[in-house]
């Protein structure tokens, strides 16, 4: 997403934690693209989902097949320079589209911080920076910017925006140097939209430069209040069709804003570092720090949709020794939850005070350059904050926020980090004393650990490439990368160790890859069992005695789903439910019933041999279950309200068999309008009008809840067990 540390590996295995109950993860699929050149990197840099698919944006060179299924789809960057790959996979991994950016010179650009999102219409912007003249229409047009003065990294920023198949509608470029004053490089380092297909960049600029593309001109520059700056940041706002429509450009001793996110009110935060004061565009000041003017600082401005600064927050290194100068906070990634809560993740490199108010304090003291989350509400206020403390060196390059506000971070590190900020300790250790693992873990939204995972290196000097995680509607974690070494020995990963699913090859280079977790839930159930000398149960385990067994299924998500059975054998089931206040129902199924009266010494009533009697006159009655050889008799129940109403009785509804294997019986005396079916995390699975008197359920096994709808406008919810 946003790349200011470039990690590389050669061998990875996963270690995975658990806390308590929480959910685990279950490997799905890796998209691995082998690039067999074994002389330059294939780097995925970003990814965006749309519909259950998945895009994702990065680079590559010489000839690549990124079909990873039976079929192939090479792509040729011939020249000096890498070309940009758009990559789109279904819900399972498998390939659907893949385009490209050719360079169409000589100049050896490796196009840097690219960024891709989904429109609100379905359209995808991808934004970043390129050198020498790029043709930006993958299809068999041509439409091809230039930069203004090309060298052998980014400095010039485009936009491209394609269709959900891929195709081109429009692009274009800005940060040209301004004639009379010298080269200019300009940095997009994150791109964002809003609900209406605006579109967001923001980066830093060295020199001055124009961010208009129009006719126009919108001028950065590299003074302020100091003398001239190394870089200056921006903020700038196009519309849906590529207009420029405003810019904020802020300013420091060196500064750069790394990353931006957009509420659904239309305001945008920003999140960058700066070193002594950071001034706005009329050069006022609007943050600074009283510590040491040397340090860098990480800043977090809320601007309104106008681009004018709502306010601004210091993250501040207080480090004041005399030698502490150059990097100090460095922001990676910023987002936003539901409330609209601001979440920031980056690393710091020593005292912090991630309180931004200028009277309290949170100060944070890491052993080492550690990977950080801090949390602010939409005012800029303090919630709270915390470190993934390391021996060595932790960063957190990228986060995601899901529908319940749980937090993803995903990262790197060295030596040991701690991804546990509470009381215990959950670490992990590089196997070497060079390179980088990498780690992905989850937190609530108070900051409370919940699960990691970690790819360990295999071999000293193992690198592992940035990472970018996101997490979809149905909970799913996707997370694009790079993986490798310029070892050319041919080798394999295992993405799912000990497991042969996850085992992908590599000839031995940096290659791209993108992988998926599910997060399984676990559900419990307890149920009561019965048999003569044996039972067969939904697992089909076979237990010959009594007891309590516990059966572990799989539910729809493919996690595990814990059934306790409590068995009693040598008796039938002889439990009767009161389904209304005249009708009674047998709890098991599929048995032989037969219907007693008990005021008439448990004579048999003749055709009362199904699972449920309705009796026809007020008495006691009782029930007679026959169960292989088994026979048994449950207690008498007495009826006194024959004839009386029970149309409004709760009583008067009942769910068999349950469990079963999908098909459900429906009695209900009041007529019901619809059903819809919940998985065990509240999910909709499917809903069914007018259902009658029987329903399926056509997922996989495991817990479900059902709501039920009335036409006289009332519900209830009940919950069954598919095995």
């Amino acid at each position: 997403m946003k790349q200011f540390l470039i990690l590389f590996i050669s061998s990875i295995f996963f270690s995975t934690t658990l806390n308590g109950q929480t959910p685990s993860q279950v490997f799905e699929w890796v998209n691995y693209i082998n690039n067999p050149s074994r002389f330059y990197p294939t780097s995925g840099k970003s990814i965006a989902l749309e519909n259950g698919s998945s895009i994702s944006v990065g680079v590559f060179k010489d000839n690549i097949d990124f079909d990873n299924g039976p079929g192939t789809h090479i792509l040729s960057a011939p020249n000096v320079g890498y070309n940009i790959y758009v990559l789109k996979l279904d819900s399972l991994g498998k390939f659907l589209w893949v385009k490209q950016f050719e360079n169409q010179s000589s100049v050896g650009n490796f196009p840097s911080n690219l960024s891709i999102r989904v429109l609100p219409n379905g359209n995808i912007a991808i934004g970043g920076g390129f050198a020498g003249s790029v043709d930006f229409d993958p299809g068999p047009g041509t439409f091809i910017l230039t930069s203004n003065s090309p060298t052998n990294y980014a400095n010039n920023a485009f936009v491209t925006i394609l269709n959900s198949s891929g195709n081109f509608i429009s692009a274009f470029s800005f940060g040209e140097a301004i004639t009379g004053f010298g080269p200019n490089h300009c940095y997009a380092k994150d791109l964002a939209v809003d609900m209406q297909g605006n579109i967001y960049l923001t980066g830093h600029n060295e020199g001055y430069s124009d961010i208009d593309p129009g006719t126009g001109q919108a001028i950065i520059t590299k003074l302020y209040p100091g003398g001239t700056t190394v870089f200056s940041s921006f903020l700038v706002k196009f519309n849906s069709a590529g207009n420029y429509l405003w810019h904020n450009q802020f300013v420091s001793n060196n500064s750069s804003a790394n990353s931006l996110a957009i509420s659904p009110t239309g305001h945008i935060y920003v999140a960058g570092t700066y070193r002594d004061t950071l001034f706005d565009n009329n050069f006022n000041p609007i943050s600074n720090t009283s510590f040491n003017n040397s340090v860098a600082n990480a800043f977090v401005n809320k601007y309104n949709s106008a681009g004018n600064l709502i306010w601004a927050k210091t993250f501040e290194d207080q480090r004041v020794s005399a030698n502490a100068s150059g990097y100090g906070s460095e922001p990676s990634d910023i987002q936003l939850d539901a409330n609209q809560n601001v979440y920031v993740v980056g690393y710091v490199r020593d005292t912090t005070d991630f309180d931004p108010d200028p009277i309290q304090s949170h100060v944070i003291i890491p052993s080492n350059p550690s990977a950080f989350l801090a949390k602010i509400d939409s005012n800029g206020n303090y919630i709270n904050a915390f470190i993934l403390d390391s021996q060595d060196f932790s960063q957190a390059t990228s986060l995601a926020i899901d529908l319940q506000n749980e937090v993803y971070i995903a990262g790197a590190f060295s030596g040991t980090i701690d991804v546990d900020p509470s009381n215990g300790s959950t670490t992990y250790n590089t196997l070497f004393t060079s390179g980088y693992s990498g780690f992905i873990a989850k937190y609530t939204s108070s900051g409370n650990y919940l699960w990691s995972r970690s790819l360990l290196t295999s071999s000293p000097g193992d690198w592992f490439g940035w990472l970018d995680v996101a997490v979809s509607n149905n909970y799913k974690v996707l997370i694009d990368g790079s993986i490798g070494y310029y070892t050319h020995v041919p080798t394999t990963y295992n993405f799912n160790p000990p497991f042969a699913n996850g085992i992908v090859s590599s000839s031995g280079n940096i290659d791209m890859f993108l992988f998926q977790l599910n997060q399984c839930y676990t559900d419990r159930d307890t149920i009561s069992a019965y048999g003569c000398t044996s039972y067969f149960s939904p697992d089909e385990n076979t237990y010959t005695s009594s007891g309590i067994y516990i059966d572990t299924l799989y539910n729809e998500g493919g996690c595990d789903s814990i059934l306790y059975i409590n068995l009693s054998l040598g008796q039938a089931d002889t439990v009767v439910l009161r389904k209304s206040h005249v009708r009674l129902e047998a709890r098991t199924a599929n048995k032989a019933y037969q219907w007693l009266d008990c005021n008439n010494g448990y004579a048999p009533i003749p055709g009362a041999n199904q699972k449920s009697f309705t009796a026809t006159s007020n008495g006691s009655y009782a029930l007679r279950i026959t169960d292989g050889a088994c026979r048994d008799t449950s207690a008498c129940f007495s009826i006194l309200s024959v004839g009386l109403d029970d149309y409004g009785s709760e009583a008067a509804f009942s769910i068999f068999p349950n469990p079963s294997s999908g098909e459900f019986n429906l009695s209900s005396r009041k007529k019901v309008s619809s059903i819809v079916i919940f998985n065990i995390k509240q999910q909709l699975v499917s809903t069914i009008e007018k259902p009658g008197n029987q329903f399926q359920i056509k997922e996989g096994p495991g817990l479900y809840f059902v709501k039920f709808k009335f036409f006289d406008g009332s519900e209830r919810m009940e919950k069954v067990m598919k095995h």
